[in-house]
């Protein structure tokens, strides 16, 4: 009986949680695209050519200033509340009026940015409306247009790449002249674009139109004035150290050989390009997770193919899955301002991902905890974080919550503190069914690019609704776990049964709800039972071969990060390193079969799997010559001599890589994600 009240009241909570993150959604729905069409195809309309209107060069106003082009002026009086200042590229005239007006870049004050950059004087940053469906170039979508009587004096500024404080006012200066006369007389510096991203119809303003990515970028070596500039090479190296081409993981490396490092002499062609190069042996993009869980991140980022070496996370349950799937990584089992404040613990990785407490933000958090002033402390953390690894490039996932105007503060605050240390980032959210998970699962994910970088962008979406844009067809639930139930041995398993049964769905679409650390509203399709945790961890994303230990798995599952989501994002930004680096590779995805392996075909049912099947199955990684598995009477050990690649066909992805000792299990645990 009490066991029955129990699950009464869970499931009420759930209700109540499902309510509450579909009122956020309501509220957030009015200013943010939440839709799920995540990069909208342009219209494919003919635009009739829009006549060039000629630079006039120059247009002196009835009190006798003089405006040219490539000017910066500050005006009257702000628009949009923060544009004060305006680079003119251009003085036109209008054909049909016959006015002159000017158009150029729009520019705001660092400290007008709400505190997404710290209030600096005379720092300021250009902002730009860009909408998606729009063809035109970047440049002729940030200009804005005013009318000459609009501005109040011409001023001075220069765009540079280099960190603050280069380029800043002299501190003789600020003491002889004085904060007013700095601020109104003195250099402006421009750093950063601010940039916001819209899906809408050309045609709407930027006013009329919901926002769906934003964009702190810091400028380039290229984009800087040409008396402004510093290498980015340099840039990048005076942060972090020497960054190596092609990934900084090089066990190949203990021999003898070198690294080839960016600036090194040689390296280039005579007029500053890099020349490309090849990665070597087994060398890979180094990784660290932190607030990791049970490992959803971390079992994304592995299969991507960089070498993790740490996870970091205070709970126990999560490291003892974390430490049972990850034998070669460092597993950190603390407070992260113990992990911050110990000197002894340095690492340098490539990308690192940040996963901090999102129950605060959350929308079904609605009366203060205990532990909300610690979350939001630990939420700051981050800034630290990036400080003491000093990533190329990191990832943060959250909550989309903390979008709302509520929390606004605190993730302006969060923002500011990349943006101090020279990062640009850019935040989306991201709709994960268009990555290939089962659920209408949504979160808020920000990707940053240390100084010197460039930032990558969003990969692009891999599934879609019919197939459109030739896209694969969302995963149903039925896909998703068409061969669990050869998992019958599996420890994560064990089928229970609903004393009242409850109303039978159809599993050829996705989950009707987001999996939580309770399983949420789900239960099997079948309505006679729970997902079992299998059920669950793969309806999450994970493979087979990710077992998890301790207590309180269904909660280790719901508060991970979809690995295969996880996995989609990091082949796509270490995809963006390689081209970046000028790296190739030999070509990921192909296998070596062992004699008596097989493939799993689209759409076989499972008898006609085992009647192709042969007592000895396995695949084995290109990179391994030798598996070996946890003992256990389904266990295969092969040493395989024999060199034969083959390329497994789509339904198996082609492209997984995974270190051998995360693999256990029965030779089912080898399958891959679900596509």
């Amino acid at each position: 009986m009490a066991n029955s009240q129990r699950n009464g009241d869970d499931h009420r909570i759930y209700h109540m949680l499902d309510d509450l993150e579909n009122d956020l959604e309501r509220e957030l729905i009015d200013v943010i695209d939440l839709t799920g069409d995540e990069y909208p195809v342009r219209s494919r309309q003919p635009r009739l050519p829009r006549p060039v209107d000629p630079d006039l060069g120059f247009f002196v106003r009835y009190d006798g200033f003089r405006l040219e082009t490539g000017m910066v002026v500050e005006l009257l009086h702000p628009l949009r509340d923060i544009i004060r200042f305006l680079k003119i590229r251009k003085i036109i005239r209008n054909r049909i009026t016959g006015e002159t007006l000017l158009r150029g870049f729009p520019y705001a004050r660092a400290k007008e940015l709400r505190g997404s950059m710290s209030r600096k004087l005379n720092e300021v940053c250009m902002v730009v409306h860009i909408n998606n469906a729009d063809p035109r170039q970047f440049e002729e979508q940030a200009l804005i247009t005013i009318h000459p009587d609009k501005v109040l004096c011409k001023r001075e500024m220069r765009t540079t790449n280099s960190p603050f404080p280069y380029l800043r006012f002299e501190i003789r200066e600020f003491r002889e002249k004085g904060k007013s006369w700095i601020k109104e007389e003195g250099l402006l510096v421009c750093r950063y674009k601010y940039v916001e991203y819209y899906n809408e119809q050309i045609g709407k303003s930027a006013a009329a139109s919901k926002k769906c990515e934003w964009a702190f970028i810091h400028f380039t070596e290229d984009e800087a004035d040409p008396d402004c500039r510093l290498s980015d090479d340099i840039v990048a190296n005076n942060w972090r150290g020497d960054r190596v081409r092609g990934g900084s993981y090089l066990p190949d490396c203990q021999t003898g050989c070198r690294p080839i490092l960016v600036e090194e002499h040689g390296s280039h062609d005579g007029v500053g390009q890099e020349l490309p190069i090849r990665a070597s042996p087994n060398q890979k993009y180094s990784a660290g997770d932190v607030f990791a869980g049970a490992g959803g991140a971390s079992r994304g980022i592995v299969d991507a193919g960089l070498r993790l070496l740490f996870a970091l996370d205070h709970w126990r349950p999560a490291t003892e899955s974390l430490s049972y799937n990850f034998l070669n990584t460092d597993i950190h089992e603390k407070d992260v301002t113990d992990f911050i404040s110990d000197t002894e613990i340095k690492y340098r990785v490539d990308i690192l991902h940040l996963s901090p407490p999102c129950q605060v933000w959350s929308p079904a958090h609605t009366i203060a905890g205990k532990n909300d002033e610690m979350n939001e402390a630990v939420l700051f953390s981050c800034t630290h974080l990036i400080s003491k690894t000093r990533p190329r490039v990191f990832t943060l996932e959250q909550t989309f919550g903390i979008l709302h105007q509520r929390f606004e503060q605190f993730f302006n605050t969060l923002v500011c503190g990349f943006t101090d240390h020279g990062y640009s980032v850019r935040w989306r959210v991201m709709h994960l069914a268009s990555y290939g998970l089962p659920q209408p699962r949504k979160r808020l994910v920000m990707i940053g690019a240390g100084p010197g970088e460039k930032l990558p962008p969003f990969p692009k979406p891999t599934h879609s609704v019919n197939n459109a844009e030739g896209l694969k067809p969302l995963v149903t639930v039925r896909k998703a776990l068409a061969h669990v139930d050869r998992q019958q041995g599996h420890p994560h398993h064990r089928k229970g049964r609903y004393l009242a049964e409850k109303t039978p769905w159809d599993p050829d679409q996705l989950l009707k709800y987001t999996i939580t650390c309770g399983g949420g509203l789900n239960y099997h399709w079948s309505g006679k039972r729970d997902f079992t945790l299998l059920e669950y961890a793969r309806l999450q994303g994970f493979p087979v071969a990710h077992e998890f230990r301790g207590s309180s798995i269904k909660k280790q599952i719901g508060n991970a990060f979809p690995p295969s989501v996880v996995k989609v994002l990091y082949q796509h930004l270490t995809a963006f390193l390689d081209e970046q680096d000028q790296v190739t590779r030999p070509q990921a995805g192909r296998r070596r079969r062992h004699s008596q392996a097989f493939a799993i075909e689209d759409g076989e049912d499972e008898a006609e799997q085992r009647a192709r099947r042969r007592p000895e199955t396995i695949v084995i990684d290109e990179d391994q010559d030798h598996v070996e598995r946890k003992p256990d009477p389904e266990t295969i050990v092969i040493e395989d001599d024999e060199h034969e690649i083959i390329v497994i066909e789509d339904d198996y992805q082609d492209d997984e890589r995974s270190d051998s000792e995360t693999l256990r299990g029965s030779v089912d645990l080898f399958e891959g994600y679900y596509v």
